[in-house]
């Protein structure tokens, strides 16, 4: 009754007849402690030990719920933003594996989320772009800085090209553990700024033409 209405204050129980059964079932009930009358000069330390743990457990219940907050905006920001995002894991071999990607990602390059996530980097960009794209991540690793460089694919969309960028995130030990990356899809602009070539080099060929004429 004591854990449905404040369950956040700690029980202490007390007893002059507390068999070690009896004193068990109360702590897996979720008492935190357990004295016998004829020792209660171990209340007060018994208190303070409690009342220490219970400032603890809530210290920690709020800083998870500040975290779980924080991860909530992120994950509205991660699924919604228009470019695409990813999310690598470094492995100990040196190998790069997905662990997470957006919603953009998937939509701009037709691939599935079975697809992507949990597979190697090898796996879902395909060559001659994974060789590049592997030493873009390593020079990332080696600078400790972000990279960015363009680069054009084949997905299952089609060719795609975009504006790549990558940053390495580091432990306490200054191990790269992770890279975050982002694509900003500049396929179109880069076919529109092709069909603008191809106009002007036609409007040329037909203006030397009259010429000759």
């Amino acid at each position: 009754r004591a854990q449905e209405q404040q369950p956040d204050t700690p029980v202490i129980v007390i007893s002059g007849s507390l068999g070690e059964d009896e004193a068990d079932k109360c702590l897996h009930t979720g008492a935190r402690d357990y004295l016998l009358k004829q020792r209660l000069d171990r209340l007060a330390p018994a208190v303070r030990r409690a009342i220490q743990e219970a400032e603890e457990r809530r210290s920690r219940k709020e800083a998870e719920q500040a975290l779980l907050q924080r991860e909530r905006r992120l994950s509205s920001v991660y699924a919604t933003v228009a470019d695409c995002l990813f999310h690598l894991e470094v492995e100990k071999d040196g190998g790069y594996r997905f662990i997470s990607v957006n919603e953009a990602f998937l939509q701009t390059t037709g691939l599935r989320y079975t697809q992507v996530v949990g597979k190697r980097v090898d796996e879902v960009i395909p060559e001659p772009s994974s060789t590049f794209v592997l030493g873009k991540y390593e020079e990332a690793i080696r600078k400790k800085m972000a990279v960015r460089w363009e680069e054009t694919s084949d997905y299952p969309k089609g060719r795609l090209t975009g504006e790549v960028s990558i940053a390495p995130v580091f432990d306490a030990a200054g191990t790269c553990t992770h890279l975050v990356g982002a694509v900003h899809d500049t396929t179109e602009r880069k076919q529109l700024e092709a069909q603008f070539r191809q106009a002007q080099k036609m409007e040329s060929v037909g203006q030397l033409a009259g010429g000759i004429a």
